[in-house]
């Protein structure tokens, strides 16, 4: 009884109530943490999932930008689309087709392309959806891709891209071009029902650039005055019409054939194939005369070759050869020169200082008649004759022309050294001059160069303010750019390979002459390329 009385005394009521609240405390503990966890856990799997859609649409931005690259770099003729490179297509609702002029392409005035005659009828490729208009509408990408293409319980994941804008560096196709593409991610359910997951919009810059892809598309005959005539390209390249008002070519069927011929005074008599040849090209230059120089050496004199009139020299020892210093008007006959009747041979030794180099030798007049022969050595370093008088010198004493006339049989030609035999090597003669009075037609004019028959058998001509003139049926091995080109009723058949190796000469000319290291591509018909990155790409997600 005691001892019971005792046990009943040590359970206290208020003791087993705590109890039961401690285990209800733990209870609850366990559940928050428990729920805490999980949905900590689903808040993990959901960013998890964010991440996931933003790396696809990141993905599907960087691919829909390659696509659209490799579409307009495609190196097929037939489905060139560079040209777009030119024209930017930006949004812009008050304009036609909310200012995408890439999807106005069959109106060519209203592009106002530089190359007027390119063929834009090709327009966009077809858009996987009939309704939509590629690259502005959404583009899906295929549902093999398994890096755009997902399913999950409630519908699948799929990737797209669009083109939501591209800034071009200017007409020409030259500079930086900034493109502008979406990358999309939607979840699509069963009913069709579209939600969208995850943006990205890249922005990338690139270096555009045209080139000529190929010597067919050099412009081997460049001019902006062209009375063409009869003319006959033997070998690739172009005739390039540098214009400035493309009204004659937007006309209906403005580039035909018939409609070039028209534009250049050409006849197709002696070639049927000179319309298709001839290139309409708007607001470009000729190229610069510095072209044709590398590791340059001047000639100390100013020469003149005149065999009608204007001797020099002491009255019983008249002669036709006749140099001059730069600061003097006084002439008298040239030195070290070879003569053997009618053919006068000038030895690399004779002209410009040192053995190495190119020697650039001023000419402020040359008249030659009755077979007299005018031998260059250029074979150990090629001769570029200018036809102006350098800088600082004196004016042409009694009226010199400054320019070059070649008449019954006279000839101008590259030999080697001791030979009397004309060399043929076009890239290493070369005519050129960079003042003048930039004739705007056939009228004469200061810087003018006028051949007949095979009295320039090869050379290089860059009169980018000079003239050509033609006084006879002519035959020329090389490439001539000037300012005005003037057949006079006269056929010009050129030739554009060399005569040793078949190479079209844009290829010697551009190895001797360093032109890749001084960066021109050359002239003609270009294409236009998108090359290299300008800058950082930069990613907005949203």
């Amino acid at each position: 009884m005691k001892l019971n009385a005792l046990k009943r005394r040590n359970i206290r009521p208020d003791e087993s109530g705590i109890a039961v609240l401690l285990a209800l405390m733990m209870g609850l503990v366990l559940s928050a943490g428990a729920s805490a966890l999980l949905i900590n856990q689903l808040y993990a799997k959901r960013l998890s999932s964010s991440e996931s859609y933003q790396q696809i649409s990141e993905a599907a931005a960087i691919n829909g930008f390659n696509r659209i690259l490799a579409l307009l770099n495609s190196q097929n003729k037939e489905t060139y689309r560079g040209f777009l490179f030119t024209l930017d297509n930006q949004e812009n609702t008050s304009a036609p087709n909310n200012g995408y002029s890439w999807l106005n392409l069959k109106n060519n005035q209203e592009l106002n392309l530089e190359e007027i005659c390119t063929d834009t009828s090709i327009g966009m490729p077809k858009h996987p959806i009939e309704s939509n208009v590629w690259p502005v509408d959404e583009v899906p990408f295929h549902t093999s891709d398994s890096r755009m293409f997902r399913e999950d319980p409630k519908g699948t994941i799929q990737a797209f891209y669009r083109l939501r804008g591209y800034s071009s560096p200017s007409k020409t196709g030259v500079g930086e071009g900034v493109f502008e593409v979406e990358g999309v991610v939607k979840r699509i359910n069963n009913s069709g029902k579209e939600q969208l997951l995850a943006r990205t919009l890249l922005t990338r810059s690139l270096y555009v650039n045209g080139v000529i892809s190929s010597t067919d598309d050099w412009g081997v005959l460049t001019a902006q005055h062209l009375v063409l005539g009869p003319a006959r390209i033997n070998g690739p390249g172009r005739i390039l019409h540098l214009i400035n008002n493309d009204q004659p070519y937007q006309k209906q069927e403005g580039c035909s054939n018939e409609v070039r011929l028209q534009q250049t005074n050409g006849k197709s008599d002696n070639d049927n194939q000179l319309g298709s040849r001839i290139w309409p090209v708007l607001n470009r230059t000729l190229p610069q005369s510095n072209l044709y120089s590398f590791k340059p050496k001047i000639d100390e004199h100013i020469w003149s070759f005149d065999d009608t009139a204007n001797p020099c020299g002491p009255r019983r020892r008249r002669s036709a050869i006749c140099t001059r210093t730069k600061t003097g008007r006084s002439r008298r006959a040239a030195e070290g020169v070879v003569k053997n009747g009618n053919t006068v041979r000038i030895p690399n030794t004779t002209i410009c200082p040192g053995h190495s180099g190119d020697c650039h030798v001023y000419i402020e007049h040359i008249n030659l008649q009755n077979g007299s022969r005018l031998l260059i050595e250029n074979d150990n370093r090629p001769v570029v004759l200018h036809m102006e008088l350098p800088q600082g010198a004196s004016p042409s004493p009694n009226g010199m022309s400054g320019g070059i006339q070649l008449r019954n049989g006279a000839e101008i030609c590259g030999v080697n050294a001791g030979s009397n035999r004309c060399n043929h090597q076009a890239e290493r003669l070369v005519i050129t001059a960079t003042s003048g009075s930039s004739p705007q037609d056939c009228q004469p004019s200061q810087q003018q160069l006028k051949i007949e028959g095979q009295s320039l058998p090869a050379a290089m001509v860059a009169l980018p303010r000079g003239s050509i003139q033609l006084e006879g049926d002519t035959e020329l091995r090389g490439m001539i750019w000037a300012k005005s080109f003037c057949a006079n009723g006269y056929q010009l058949t050129l030739t554009t390979t060399d005569a040793n190796t078949n190479q079209h000469l844009s290829e010697p000319a551009g190895e001797l002459w360093q032109w890749q290291s001084i960066g021109f591509n050359g002239i003609g018909r270009t294409v236009n390329r998108g090359i290299l990155g300008t800058g950082l790409d930069t990613f907005r997600q949203w």
